[in-house]
């Protein structure tokens, strides 16, 4: 099956902290390009993985480096017929093979090898499927023979460790104002649907910046690219991650109230939360100057407890003596953190 119409991709890969030190993507870039490395475009639930065993090659025992993931085919864009497909990808962090989970669905993005075989890995665009609604919708439209939407996305919360949920209908945001403004001063506004996508067709060529109203409680975590618009048939994927707009700010203190500089760390209350936050680099912390002040954000609406590890002697934390209770986009001020003369981990 081939695509009805050309079309400019620029794939949106996002990495857990956990991911970026044993694989390593190229950076999105503004200008929207053509994405034309995947013989294999399909949506697909894995039905097993299997990892071939040692083989004997000339007197010598060898490993395969990679995984043979089996797919039930929901859907086909490009490049498969039938109704399952075999996909390879490599099993270690460093090569970045995707790390795919037997009944889970995917979109595929995957490229065919001198002996037909096809493979994928996280760089190449492979996501959950729940996740990329947004990019579906347009990969239907250019199967059904129209053209894809020049700007779209998808507008969902981010998890509380910083990593890219599997957005589930009460993790998409709905609602949020969207704009699009052109060098040339034109503007175009839409709203996100109610599973969280937005589209923006017709735009006539230009560098255009992205703008977000998000609903009340929410901002967006990190800044968009501009979506470069080089041609009329240009179309660019710019996702948005929201955050909760959740704050707590105050002061650390010496026991004789004389600000201390420090680093305050708000960490869930509870043990395994917390212990789940901590291994995907999900607490929130903040390094103060002379003056002792900190601002914690983004506080996910839960129960947490601060502590402070001071500049004088890191290696002693001192807690907040209570814990607290945050609510959703709430902002508690004014706490204060005193130094203890003796602090035991907690």
């Amino acid at each position: 099956m081939k695509f009805a119409a050309s079309v400019f991709f620029a794939i949106a890969i996002w990495i857990s902290p956990g991911l970026l030190s044993a694989c390593s993507c190229v950076p999105l870039s503004s200008t929207c390009k053509f994405n034309t490395g995947s013989e294999a475009v399909f949506v697909g639930t894995v039905m097993s993985k299997e990892s071939p065993g040692p083989r004997l090659r000339d007197g010598k025992l060898s490993f395969s480096s990679s995984v043979s993931v089996r797919f039930s085919v929901a859907e086909s864009f490009r490049g498969v017929e039938g109704d399952e497909i075999e996909v390879s990808t490599a099993q270690y962090g460093p090569m970045c093979g995707y790390p795919f989970e037997i009944g889970q669905s995917y979109l595929v993005f995957a490229v065919q090898g001198q002996d037909g075989s096809l493979s994928t890995g996280r760089c190449s665009g492979t996501r959950p499927a729940i996740g990329a609604a947004a990019l579906i919708e347009q990969l239907k439209a250019i199967k059904s023979g129209r053209s894809p939407a020049n700007v779209f996305g998808l507008i969902s919360r981010s998890s509380r460790d910083n990593s890219i949920p599997a957005p589930q209908n009460e993790n998409v945001v709905a609602g949020a104002t969207i704009k699009v403004s052109g060098k040339s001063g034109v503007v175009f506004s839409t709203q996100s649907r109610a599973n969280g996508t937005y589209e923006f067709r017709d735009l006539p060529a230009d560098e255009y910046q992205i703008q977000t109203a998000l609903p009340h409680g929410l901002k967006i975590r990190d800044p968009l690219l501009p979506a470069k618009l080089l041609e009329l048939t240009s179309s660019c994927e710019r996702n948005i991650l929201a955050v909760p707009e959740g704050a707590i700010s105050g002061r650390v203190q010496t026991a004789d109230g004389q600000p201390l500089q420090a680093f305050v760390m708000a960490a869930p209350s509870d043990p395994e939360e917390r212990r789940n936050a901590f291994q995907k680099g999900g607490l929130v912390g903040f390094e103060t100057g002379p003056d002792g002040v900190f601002s914690l954000s983004p506080i996910w609406p839960g129960r947490y407890r601060l502590r402070m590890s001071p500049k004088v002697d890191g290696r002693n934390w001192c807690y907040h003596p209570n814990l607290i209770d945050v609510a959703e986009a709430q902002h508690i001020e004014g706490l204060i953190l005193t130094l203890c003369s003796t602090a035991k981990s907690k």
